[in-house]
């Protein structure tokens, strides 16, 4: 069986249209969604759907991405903010920042991505889940699993355990 695609233009950003899944977006909590690094103006279109006015980027590379994302997401009318969380976040603080901007009622409605909407991002989730709505860390560790994360990245993991009730 074969399918043909129509292709729509975006900032240089490729998109099948008719075809192609919606970007896979989770509510977290009211104001509060996450999923993956939007790749194409149907994703961008999506978020404008549901009124996001911040996205925050937890990616720590990538700069010509983050450059092409804060250009569409402008067009929309959708404030950009990147916050790079390493890898090591015990470190750099990268992670409590991440966290105060997610936390801000201000940006919200507010969409958090890392590039998959799995690890760094789901870190933040989760330190979200137990300071600011009192999940325990096993509940709020099983749905980072659930969504994807990757407990061989270490510093992710220990930063979660270690430091998640502050």
């Amino acid at each position: 069986m074969r399918i043909a695609l129509g292709l729509a233009t975006m900032g240089g950003l490729l998109c099948a249209s008719a075809a192609q899944a919606e970007m896979a977006i989770a509510l977290v909590s009211p104001g509060i969604y996450r999923g993956p690094a939007p790749q194409c103006a149907d994703d961008y279109r999506q978020l404008s759907r549901l009124g996001v006015q911040t996205v925050l980027d937890v990616r720590s590379f990538r700069r010509r991405q983050r450059e092409r994302e804060c250009a569409c997401l402008k067009s929309y009318g959708i404030a950009y903010l990147n916050v790079p969380v390493s890898f090591r976040p015990q470190r750099d603080g990268s992670a409590e920042r991440a966290l105060r901007v997610l936390r801000d009622a201000e940006r919200r409605p507010i969409y958090i991505h890392c590039e998959y909407g799995r690890d760094r991002s789901g870190l933040i989730v989760g330190l979200y889940r137990v300071r600011c709505e009192g999940w325990s860390l096993r509940a709020a560790y099983c749905e980072m699993k659930r969504f994807g994360f990757n407990s061989r990245l270490r510093g992710l993991e220990r930063y979660f355990w270690e430091c998640a009730r502050r």
